[in-house]
C-alpha cells in the first residue's frame, strides 16, 4: 500500500491509528497533518488530511479549505531565521491551527468515525458535508461583523491597521475597496456599491492626488460606509416588517 497523501505515495506496511481532533491535543495533531515537519501547515497539507481520513475528492477538500483560509490565516508578522518577514507567507502556524482543530472537531463528529473500519476511510455523509458549508459561512460571518465593529469602534484605528498590511501608514483606493468587500461579506452591500461609494468621495479625501490615504485622510469616508452600513440596516427590519424605508 501506498500513502494517499498526494505529496508523500511512500510504500508502507502498516496502518497507524491518527490523532483524533476530538480528543487529541493541538500539537499532537499539529504534528500529524505537518507530514512535512516544517512547523507550519500549508493548505495542501491540510487537503491531504482530509482526503486522506475521509471519503471526499481532492477538489471537494481543496474548495472547503480555501473557503476556510482567509479566516484561519491570519495576516502578521513572522520570525524568519532571525528578522522578521513583512506578513504571513500563506501557511499556518499553532496558535492560527486553533481555529482547524475545532472545525476539525465538527466534522470528526459528524462523520460518525466510530464505525469507521480500522485503516478505511472515514464515510463523510451529507450531515458531516453540510459542516463545511455552515463552518465557512459562520467564518465569514464572524470575521464581517468584527471587521464592522472595528470600523465602528475607535475612529477605525484596529480596522486601519489591520488592513495596512505593508505598515507604510496609508490604504491605496484598490485596498480600501477589497478592505470594504472583505468587511462586509455577510452584508448584502455589492462589491459595486461599495466601489461607488469610494470612488464618489476618493478626489476629495485624496487631496495631494497620490493615490492613497493616511489615517486621517481616510475619516470621511469611514463616516460614509458606516452611514451605508446603519441605512442598510434600518431598510433589511423595516422589510421584516413590511414596510420600505425610501
Amino acid at each position: 500500500m501506498r500513502c494517499p497523501q498526494s505529496s508523500c505515495k511512500k510504500e508502507f506496511v502498516d496502518i497507524e491509528e491518527p490523532v483524533n481532533p476530538c480528543t487529541g491535543s493541538a500539537e499532537d495533531l499539529f504534528k500529524d497533518v505537518n507530514h512535512s515537519g516544517s512547523g507550519r501547515i500549508t493548505k495542501d497539507e491540510l487537503v491531504d488530511w482530509l482526503t486522506a481520513e475521509f471519503d471526499i475528492s481532492h477538489d471537494e477538500a481543496l474548495s472547503c479549505v480555501t473557503a476556510n483560509w482567509s479566516a484561519w490565516d491570519a495576516p502578521k508578522r513572522q520570525k524568519w531565521f532571525g528578522s522578521f518577514r513583512p506578513l504571513d507567507q500563506g501557511d499556518l502556524d499553532l496558535d492560527e491551527f486553533q481555529a482547524v482543530k475545532l472545525f476539525m472537531s465538527e466534522v470528526f463528529k459528524a462523520s460518525q468515525v466510530a464505525t469507521a473500519p480500522r485503516g478505511q476511510k472515514r464515510p463523510l455523509p451529507e450531515p458531516a458535508l453540510q459542516v463545511f458549508d455552515r463552518q465557512v459561512k459562520q467564518n465569514h460571518r464572524a470575521r464581517s461583523e468584527d471587521r464592522q465593529q472595528k470600523l465602528r469602534d475607535n475612529e477605525g484605528r484596529a480596522w486601519f491597521a489591520e488592513f495596512d498590511r505593508d505598515k507604510n501608514g496609508s490604504l491605496s483606493r484598490a485596498e480600501v475597496i477589497t478592505a470594504f468587500v472583505e468587511t462586509v461579506t455577510a452584508h448584502n452591500m455589492t462589491p459595486a456599491t461599495i466601489t461607488g461609494i469610494v470612488d464618489s468621495i476618493w478626489d476629495t479625501i485624496d487631496t495631494d492626488g497620490s493615490g492613497s490615504v493616511d489615517f486621517d485622510e481616510f475619516q470621511m469616508l469611514r463616516e460614509s460606509f458606516v452611514a451605508q452600513l446603519d441605512h442598510d440596516a434600518v431598510n433589511a427590519v423595516a422589510e421584516v416588517g413590511g414596510t420600505t424605508t425610501p
